[in-house]
């Protein structure tokens, strides 16, 4: 059998022979019945190719001596007397898969086998004709090479393999020099390996080489030149020496997710896997070649205190964002949100103003920083890759979270790098992202690396490359470690650990360069050559010789953005060789180094923050934490606010730590965690108890921790002596006297004492107002006694004058709650249509500044009204409102108001199960409130859910709701409690004492003028069938 090597060599095998073009005429005729095989050629047009010069009878004869050593070789020739047929099956080429149709993955497969052109310098000089006969078949060759070369090439493209995919196209370019293709992807190539300049090159003289006059051929040269000079103008991404390898599926996934996102079909991806398994530089290579493509990157670095920061990631990421085409398209709006996200100037009005909102202003940042993303992603494609995402704070994570769910619908690549963290028990919820885990390289893969970074070795031996590749656990880091730092002496001994391997590699650096290499570490995200010059102050040529040092070693990277350490494993090792003393000393000078340069970047002055800590100087820390906590409370996050004052208050001293106690209590009072704002007014009064401040300043602050108190749990008799002593106090200020009887008020209605809410109104009577805002704060005081305690006909001009002020003022929170109360006193005046709008009035500006609270409970009161007239469609749908707008507020659990009318509703509803599970839950609220009213509303449900399960109530029962109805008979808005209890007494077979507390309930007790509600109109309606007395209202 006849063997034809021609791609790369020239050669023909025939058995154990090799014919060469130097046997000319021989190999000449072979190859030519190998490539006519199958025809019959005849005998005079082989004379005439391979024996031009001689006579027919010459030619004849040769022919037939170069037949006979043919078949001697064993090639099956078949002759006849005119022609000549090489037999098929015969013989075999290697290139005839090229010619045959092939699935793509086939055609990836041939590529890589492809080692050279069709019979390379082969020019036979037999005769014309044959010699133009071999240049047709090197053209169909070629051309079927080309074409699988061309395959090969852009499936290596499709997984970023750009050293094959170079190969290839070099090969191509080698057939067909200009080949478009192939030569845009030697230029990209280059480009990605760093050499611009080179690509540059090769596209000019590709330009060169097609002429001015090609018109729109050169477009796709022309438009790769001017990306490859953008894209890399900054050097954004380091170059490594060691290859990428073994990524392929993970490279093909994410350029698939590219394309669609290109396309207006985004996604997000979180890249998951142990440190040092190459997840940082997955994306680096991806984004070099989207970056080609006229995407534009955005890259943020997450830091272990940045979980402390709210919102850290996109403190960063905006300021990138804004210098983005399409920025300019965000709206005004939004830009305000995004300047206050990024900015960290005083508001001179102080926490206090923030106060009005601060719930929604988070939403309203998450809304800015959404639209931002969308102006952008609809002007150009956009990826936004935060590096370390484990260390994202709650609300980062949640706005990451809102990102992932829109960008099926923009041309957006959301791509987020994680890294287990040791010991921590956090679980993240990292969905609707799609998980990517990066896996260990499999052997190929390591083989792959370990070879090319033993490369630079002068000679190693076969077994110390295996025990790199078995040693190497699949980790790409540690496999570039042990080829460059183990030896090849037959020991074959390994470091206990890739930290003791690191730590053996820094003890062979200079005191400076390791020094340098520790400032770095520690300036982290901020290290650049201006950073580190002005922290350590050194000569400058020493720094240079120690960066060269650093970078020689592959300590480093260095780009147009920072110097940064190459892996968290060599931070963690430089750091621990720094002694603590030297560690604060950095910190000292990287902090005022920073907080020179901060001006108003809070993630600057964060970082600041964190600096003076670690070097000892609480001081200066507390202050700059204070900046950072007011920064988080202008971007609506209460919460996290009153967490860094609390934090910073520890470290205060005492001037100092009493105003962020103050601000921190005020903090967690608009957050709604009272238990917290209650701790922190007791430490505020405290400290400002030794400080020996002022009498009134200190009544302030006492009156702001009594009113924690109240709001978790029954006021004491000194409490109520103390706020009494408030109201009738000329010390304090008007608006604390009034603030302090409205607080007495309510407390007076939630436990229905008429004699303490009298002396109240006696005493607020007395005091003198100055201002429309003091005014208001007396009708709110008044439209409470009166709906209450009086005649709820008498707080009608107070409620008229108080919804006036309310839909006026400024401070939508109080203006909400305002007209929330005003609803309650139109209720009980019997005009519940009046009561709806002003419960509706309420809900819309309070969801308009995302007062959470205030909403729900608006929403549950318009609940309470539609139970009450039996309409379970609108109660039902309020209910739901009331339960979105607790969601919303990240509490976890609704206020117990909302949840029990929820349970009324359930039960209406005969939904018994969910109802006993919450009426179940509301125990524990309603003994912890300790208020009568709340006591009355648990004993009604828990009555109700028994008798509506058929069973009658205990006597026990019994005596607890009779117990109570002594306490509330008077009550406003107690229908519910009074049907629960008749209906429990005729339970019981005491229809007679039923009737007698029904009766006397509609004809003396009921104080309201309120619409009677639908359990006590069919109770009345029951009874009086039963033949019961009971007297018509």
């Amino acid at each position: 059998m006849l063997r034809l090597r021609s791609l790369g060599q020239c050669v023909i095998e025939a058995g154990d022979i090799s014919l060469v073009p130097a046997a000319e005429t021989l190999f000449a005729l072979a190859l030519f019945l190998i490539m006519e095989a199958g025809r019959e050629v005849g005998r005079d047009e082989l004379g005439r190719l391979l024996w031009p010069n001689v006579s027919d009878v010459q030619a004849q004869h040769g022919l037939r001596q170069a037949l006979y050593k043919l078949r001697s070789y064993g090639a099956k020739i078949t002759t006849q007397r005119s022609a000549v047929r090489l037999s098929p099956g015969s013989f075999a080429t290697d290139f005839a898969e090229l010619l045959t149709s092939q699935t793509p993955a086939a055609q990836e497969d041939l590529a890589e086998q492809i080692s050279g052109t069709f019979l390379p310098g082969y020019r036979p000089q037999l005769s014309e004709a044959f010699a133009t006969w071999v240049e047709r078949q090197r053209d169909v060759v070629h051309s079927a090479v080309a074409r699988t070369l061309m395959a090969g090439m852009q499936a290596k493209k499709r997984v970023s393999d750009w050293n094959r995919a170079e190969r290839l196209a070099t090969m191509c370019l080698s057939i067909d020099p200009l080949n478009e293709e192939a030569t845009l992807t030697v230029a990209e190539a280059a480009a990605l390996g760093g050499s611009k300049t080179k690509a540059l090159s090769i596209l000019n003289r590709y330009l060169e080489d097609i002429g001015e006059d090609a018109g729109e051929i050169k477009l796709p040269a022309v438009l790769l030149r001017r990306r490859i000079s953008e894209a890399y103008q900054d050097n954004n991404s380091p170059i490594r020496d060691a290859p990428l390898v073994g990524r392929e599926e993970e490279m093909a996934e994410l350029t698939r997710a590219l394309a669609e996102a290109r396309g207006g079909h985004g996604s997000a991806y979180v890249i998951a896997g142990e440190s040092g398994i190459g997840k940082t530089r997955l994306v680096t290579e991806f984004t070099r070649v989207a970056a080609l493509q006229r995407v534009h990157i955005v890259r943020v670095i997450c830091q272990a205190h940045d979980v402390k920061r709210p919102l850290s990631a996109f403190v960063d990421l905006v300021p990138k964002l804004l210098t983005l085409p399409g920025a300019l398209g965000c709206s005004p709006e939004s830009m305000g949100y995004l300047h206050r996200l990024t900015a960290l100037e005083e508001d001179a009005a102080g926490f206090e103003t923030y106060g009005m909102s601060t719930e929604g202003l988070f939403a309203h940042v998450q809304a800015a920083v959404a639209d931002l993303v969308d102006a952008v992603a609809g002007e150009c494609s956009l990826i936004i890759h935060i590096e370390d995402a484990q260390w994202l704070d709650t609300y980062s994570h949640a706005l990451q979270s809102t990102l992932s769910k829109q960008a099926n619908s923009r041309r957006l690549l959301l791509l987020s790098t994680v890294t287990p963290v040791v010991g921590s028990e956090q679980k993240i919820e990292w969905q609707p992202q799609i998980l990517l885990n990066i896996k260990p390289l499999t052997r190929e893969a390591s083989a792959a690396l370990v070879d090319a970074s033993l490369s630079k070795r002068s000679a190693t031996s076969p077994s110390f490359r295996d025990w790199c590749i078995r040693s190497g656990c699949g980790n790409p880091i540690l496999i570039v470690e042990l080829c460059s730092r183990a030896l090849d002496d037959g020991s074959f001994s390994a470091p206990a650990s890739l930290a003791n391997l690191i730590d053996a590699r820094l003890s062979t650096l200079s005191a400076l360069s390791r020094r340098v290499l520790q400032t770095l570490c520690i300036l982290g995200r901020h290290s650049n050559l201006a950073t580190i010059e002005t922290v350590l102050g050194e000569r400058r040529v020493l720094l240079l010789e120690s960066l060269d040092e650093l970078q020689d070693g592959g300590f480093i990277d260095h780009n147009a953005e920072a110097i940064s350490s190459r892996h968290a494993l060599i931070t963690a090792a430089a750091l621990r060789q720094a002694s603590s003393s030297s560690r604060a000393l950095l910190h000292r000078h990287a902090a005022q180094t920073l907080e020179d340069i901060a001006k108003n970047n809070s993630t600057v002055l964060w970082d600041c923050a964190e600096h003076w800590r670690q070097a000892g100087e609480f001081a200066r820390a507390v202050r700059l934490m204070a900046d950072c906590a007011r920064h988080s409370l202008k971007m609506g996050l209460p919460l996290e606010a009153a967490t860094m004052l609390e934090a910073a208050a520890n470290f205060a001293d005492d001037h100092a730590q009493i105003e962020l106690l103050k601000d921190c209590t005020t903090a967690y009072r608009t957050a709604g965690v009272w238990s917290d704002a209650g701790r922190l007014a007791k430490r505020t009064l405290e400290a400002m108890t030794r400080a020996s401040v002022t009498a009134a300043a200190l009544m302030e602050a006492e009156f702001v921790y009594l009113y924690t108190t109240t709001r978790q749990s029954p006021p004491t008799r000194d409490t109520v002596m103390k706020l009494l002593g408030y109201v009738a106090s000329s010390e304090v200020s008007t608006s604390l006297r009034l603030q302090a009887g409205t607080t007495l008020l309510m407390q007076s209605d939630d436990n229905q004492n008429k004699t303490l809410a009298k002396n109240v109104y006696l005493a607020v009577l007395k005091i003198e107002i100055d201002s429309p805002e003091e005014a208001a704060r007396l009708d709110h005081f008044h439209l409470i006694y009166h709906s209450s305690f009086g005649d709820p006909r008498d707080a009608l001009a107070a409620v008229e004058r108080l919804t006036t002020f309310a839909v006026k003022t400024s401070d939508f929170a109080l203006g909400a709650l305002y007209l929330l109360h005003a609803g309650h006193s139109r209720r009980v005046s019997g005009d519940p249509a009046d009561a709806h709008d002003l419960y509706r009035q309420s809900y819309d500006i309070s969801r308009a500044h995302y007062l959470y609270y205030t909403a729900e409970a608006a929403a549950g009161a318009i609940v309470g009204l539609a139970l009450s007239a039996g309409d379970l469609i609108l109660a039902r749908q309020w209910c739901d409102l009331a339960k979105a707008e607790s969601t919303k507020s990240g509490r976890g659990m609704s206020y117990p108001e909302s949840m029990s009318y929820e349970s009324e509703l359930y039960l209406r509803e005969e939904r018994y199960e969910e109802a006993r599970v919450r009426i179940h839950t509301l125990r524990e609220y309603s003994s912890q409130l300790g208020s009568v009213r709340a006591r009355a509303r648990q004993l009604a449900l828990e009555a109700d859910l028994k008798i509506t399960s058929g069973h009658a109530l205990s006597d026990r029962e019994c005596r607890a709701m009779l117990t109570i109805l002594a306490k509330t008979a008077n009550a406003f808005r107690n229908d519910y409690f009074v049907a629960q209890l008749v209906r429990g007494l005729a339970s019981m077979k005491r229809k007679s004492q039923a009737s007698q507390i029904l009766s006397r309930y509609l004809r003396i007790d009921r104080p309201s003028r309120e619409k009677l509600s639908v359990d006590i109109l069919e109770l009345r309606h029951t009874l009086k069938a039963g033949e019961c007395s009971i007297a018509d209202e």
